[in-house]
């Protein structure tokens, strides 16, 4: 089996050649102005585009990951029995303020 040198890895398989240090090739397209900043980002901070698209997808799937885990219920300290009316109340006072704080 014929096999390939790779600045990462060493030696792989030709299976393995299209990956690069244990990474797929794909192609992305811009708009213009996007790519404009996104050339600007990567002069000002010395890293590579690439890198600078790949920790952009991570950052953005670990916030959607973590906006999908389960929330726990919110729980009320109301002191004692309530009726529906105070029940309703105190829900309503509590999304209200959730609300505000967005």
């Amino acid at each position: 089996m014929r096999k390939y040198r790779t600045a990462c890895t060493g030696l792989i398989t030709q299976q393995e050649a299209g990956t690069i240090c244990g990474m797929k090739k794909t192609t992305v397209y811009f708009p213009e102005d996007l790519e404009l900043r996104l050339e600007a980002e990567a002069r000002r901070t010395g890293a590579s585009q690439a890198e600078l698209i790949r920790q952009a997808v991570a950052a953005l799937l670990d916030h959607v990951e973590s906006e999908r885990e389960l929330k726990p219920w919110p729980t009320f300290n109301f002191g004692g029995p309530m009726t529906l009316e105070e029940m309703d109340q105190a829900i309503y006072e509590s999304i209200k303020r959730k609300v505000a704080r967005r």
